[in-house]
């Protein structure tokens, strides 16, 4: 959740003795030197009707490295209350806004501290005796089954921990789970998955974040707990290219990741899921969108006995961090698979 910081305004002839002004500025500017006030370097752009300048702010002994994006137009310079100034980080993953309450004399805003550009939602269930992980008993017992589904989302959320400025989300089922999600990843995001089908589950969640402000979203399942988090910041290092979609299929045919920069409803709704040919439907559509598509590596999630043997196997050569919670479990079950 964002901090609000209260900040006072100097007047226009107490300038901060540390900021460097590369160019003229306006009345206004007295508050953007403010801003700059512990930003290692921040762009600012400022207007006055049609003129528009760059004002280049430095403080070289501070650590954070913000850009702040400023309109200030002619009635914001002449005291208009209420205008939102807007800064992101200079690599582009984080956004936020101040917000002006008082303009004359000593002006107080509040700046936010924004929040992530990228967000990562993983589809999670709360695991249920006799509901998960159905095709792994036998020759798991169901209560096996629930664990070991417990340890994949364990080790999934660990992996999500590692991948750098995203907002970290959970769109969790069923709908009275809320509290045991938030005890398992206190620091994710919730979202209750909503609608008729798993199509229109991860549509609303992916809209849902894209219009909260979020540049590039993406949603996974929890199924495959060895995932390589390499493919994960791929996802968003393609959407922040030339992406418009980015998928990460598995060798079933579906996919374990589908990550979107703007809403596309029919990727998701007119796609039958849980077929072999998820990923090859939703691929035409996309051409028929005319959206680009960047594709991830192939891995597999773990849904029957023979993908179990799989993971299994990598688990013996696998790197200690790689699922530590899943590879516990399965040494403590000790059994054939």
């Amino acid at each position: 959740m964002a901090r609000s910081i209260g900040l006072e305004l100097c007047p226009i002839g107490l300038l901060h003795p540390d900021v460097l002004f590369a160019d003229r500025v306006f009345v206004v500017s007295a508050m953007v030197c403010d801003l700059a006030v512990g930003l290692r370097s921040a762009a600012v752009t400022g207007s006055r009707g049609a003129a528009r300048r760059v004002v280049q702010l430095y403080r070289a002994d501070q650590a954070v490295d913000l850009c702040a994006a400023v309109t200030m137009g002619a009635a914001f310079a002449a005291g208009q209350r209420d205008r939102a100034v807007v800064w992101s980080s200079r690599n582009g993953d984080r956004v936020g806004v101040c917000r002006v309450c008082h303009l004359g004399g000593f002006q107080a805003i509040t700046i936010d501290e924004g929040q992530d550009v990228n967000a990562l939602i993983v589809v999670a269930k709360r695991p249920a005796a006799g509901q998960t992980k159905t095709r792994l008993s036998p020759p798991l017992s169901p209560d096996q089954a629930v664990a070991l589904y417990e340890c994949f989302l364990r080790d999934t959320l660990d992996l999500v921990r590692r991948v750098p400025s995203v907002k970290p989300v959970i769109a969790y089922l069923p709908h009275e789970a809320e509290a045991y999600f938030a005890q398992l990843a206190p620091e994710f995001d919730l979202i209750r998955q909503e609608g008729d089908d798993l199509g229109a589950r991860l549509d609303h969640a992916l809209t849902h974040y894209l219009r909260d402000g979020h540049e590039r979203v993406a949603i996974m399942n929890s199924d495959g707990p060895t995932l390589p988090v390499d493919h994960l910041t791929a996802a968003f290092e393609g959407l922040s290219d030339h992406a418009d979609v980015v998928l990460g299929p598995s060798d079933d045919g579906g996919y374990y990741l589908i990550g979107l920069k703007q809403p596309a409803p029919r990727l998701l709704r007119d796609v039958q899921m849980s077929t072999p040919h998820v990923t090859a439907d939703t691929l035409a559509l996309a051409e028929a969108e005319g959206l680009r598509v960047k594709l991830l590596p192939v891995w597999y999630d773990v849904d029957d006995v023979a993908s179990l043997r799989r993971l299994n196997a990598e688990l013996t050569t696998a790197p200690a961090h790689v699922a530590p919670h899943t590879r516990s479990l399965l040494r403590s079950m000790s059994m054939p698979l």
